[in-house]
């Protein structure tokens, strides 16, 4: 797929990958609509993207609301006249146990990660089949491998693979591509915030361009960490104890 001049609708687009990935959007000549909810860091993107000839606009949105949702696709469309991609990038994550798993803060992780995407999926496949256009969902390579601590955020992405997978099989005929992009532990602020022992972490701007690459090449799905989802396949008890000595044992004994 040839990016220039393809209308993209990105979310997340104020800071981490989606940042990223709206650079490298606007070098490819694509016209953006950029959403998140800080507008003034997305203002200054739109700023540094007219020096390089890229039309783009930013729309303040909360992916939590369908009705927020709705009026940056109609901002789109008003301002543009068609939609060809979405990149659904917005996301959030949680770190701690199951047992102590504080469900307001699941709730709104939930909302983010799966209702977001849905929102936004719901607002513009229509437009999208009108340009035989293409569905990006950022999910996570926690998608395919739980970790401790992690999972409760790993089972919103593991939702929004499943949901991906369904929505590809439904617009087969329609030639709306889907595809679910997996990327690794990645250097970005969430990861910061979270972060636990010595995890080695991706650069963002090398994410960022696989991204770009895989829509590029239409493709399915693109999956980082190959070698854990196939000793996942192979030995799961090998990496359960792994993971039980590195992190949970590692926990209990800082603890004491």
């Amino acid at each position: 797929m040839n990016l220039k001049d393809k209308v993209i609708i990105l979310t997340g687009a104020s800071s981490g990958i989606g940042k990223a990935v709206s650079g490298l959007l606007s070098r490819k000549g694509a016209k953006l609509v950029l959403l998140a909810r800080r507008l003034p860091e997305m203002e200054a993107l739109v700023a540094e993207f007219k020096t390089l000839n890229t039309e783009a606009i930013a729309v303040a949105t909360d992916v939590t609301s369908q009705a927020d949702i709705k009026k940056a696709v109609e901002a789109a469309l008003k301002k543009f006249n068609k939609i060809d991609i979405v990149i659904n990038c917005a996301g959030i994550g949680g770190y701690g146990p199951i047992e102590t798993l504080d469900m307001k803060e699941f709730e709104h992780m939930l909302r983010v990660n799966i209702f977001g995407p849905l929102y936004m999926i719901q607002e513009t496949v229509k437009y999208l089949k009108t340009t035989k256009g293409m569905i990006v969902n950022i999910s996570s390579g926690l998608s395919k491998r739980a970790l401790p601590f992690l999972s409760s955020y790993g089972s919103t992405k593991a939702m929004l693979n499943m949901l991906s997978d369904g929505l590809r099989m439904e617009l087969m005929t329609s030639g709306v591509k889907v595809l679910t992009y997996n990327p690794p532990a990645t250097d970005t602020p969430f990861i910061a915030q979270n972060r636990r022992g010595a995890m080695k972490l991706e650069p963002v701007a090398n994410v960022a361009a696989r991204i770009v690459k895989a829509i590029e090449q239409e493709k399915r799905e693109a999956s980082e960490g190959a070698f854990l989802a196939v000793m996942n396949f192979f030995a799961p008890k090998v990496l359960d104890n792994i993971f039980y000595k590195a992190m949970v044992k590692k926990n209990e004994e800082n603890k004491v």
